[in-house]
């Protein structure tokens, strides 16, 4: 539950929110250097990562302006993330020799994403968790506009730096013209060659179900954050994540940086529905927890 703290002067407030967002931005980051210390131990980066973010929230459950100052936090802890990987891209521009000094690089590697992601989602689905089970009674207006606050400010920055990491890895980062093999246009062809290699290949289990797995979960943060957002117009939060992905296939096609393959849409597109989905099953399973006192989760 949220916890009472002490009243300051509303001329006051925004000082101590401002200030309260950067001390949760600097406790998400003080978290990271430890967290890609463990790189190459999956248990050890991802639980350094987590046990960040959720301390971080829980912090925020204590002060009256926490739930707002930790939203604001989020989103720059991870603004600052993605400035800290442009910063070693201009350096690596800077000390680049030969014919091509501005390509891109990889500054900011797959590994340490999910560092990032993962402290800020813990944090968010701590704060979810609290939302699930405070009791009806403390809904209470101003509880409610601090939590719908937190709500839609994070899912913002989430949703920004998930699709800039897409972007990132998907076609900046790749080298133009690398990719010669010809396009799927067959629905279905390719997940069908997933699973066939699972259940026969010995040796391929792990990176045919990265492939498969991932184009799923790569667009649930998608469809998730987008449904919060987009409370009256709920199939935006489908629409706008195919549209992205058919983008991004066409474009690894134009610029023959990737495998454009229809499969890939549609399994993303089917991630963006879970996401949405997932929504769905914490307003329902807060309407039964509060006995249908309360079916409003992000409102």
């Amino acid at each position: 539950m949220i916890l009472p703290g002490i009243l300051l002067s509303p001329k006051r407030r925004p000082l101590l929110a401002g200030a309260l967002s950067c001390v949760f931005a600097a406790l998400l980051s003080a978290g990271m250097p430890l967290a890609f210390g463990r790189i190459g131990s999956v248990p050890q980066q991802l639980g350094l990562s987590l046990a960040c973010g959720a301390a971080a929230a829980l912090l925020a459950l204590l002060p009256p302006e926490g739930l707002r100052a930790f939203a604001a936090g989020i989103d720059l802890f991870l603004a600052g993330m993605v400035g800290w990987a442009l910063a070693g891209q201009v350096r690596a521009w800077a000390a680049a020799d030969g014919p091509r000094p501005w390509r891109w690089q990889y500054q900011f590697y797959y590994d340490r994403p999910m560092c990032v992601l993962a402290a800020a989602m813990a944090g968010f689905l701590v704060i979810c968790l609290a939302r699930l089970v405070w009791p009806p009674r403390r809904n209470s207006e101003a509880l409610r506009q601090n939590t719908r606050a937190f709500f839609r400010t994070a899912a913002v920055g989430l949703l920004l730096f998930t699709c800039c990491l897409l972007v990132y890895g998907f076609l900046l980062v790749r080298t133009s013209g690398a990719v010669a093999e010809p396009p799927n246009w067959v629905p279905g062809r390719v997940i069908l060659e997933y699973w066939r290699n699972i259940l026969t290949v010995p040796g391929s289990v792990y990176e045919e179900s990265v492939y498969f797995l991932g184009n799923i979960f790569l667009f649930f943060p998608l469809g998730f954050f987008l449904r919060i957002l987009f409370r009256r117009q709920p199939w935006l939060a489908v629409v706008l994540p195919a549209a992205f992905s058919a983008v991004m296939e066409l474009l690894q096609l134009a610029f023959r940086t990737g495998h454009c393959d229809v499969d890939d849409f549609l399994l993303n597109t089917f991630g963006a529905v879970l996401g949405c989905l997932a929504v769905w099953g914490l307003e329902q399973l807060r309407k039964v927890l509060s006995r249908g006192a309360d079916a409003r989760f992000f409102d």
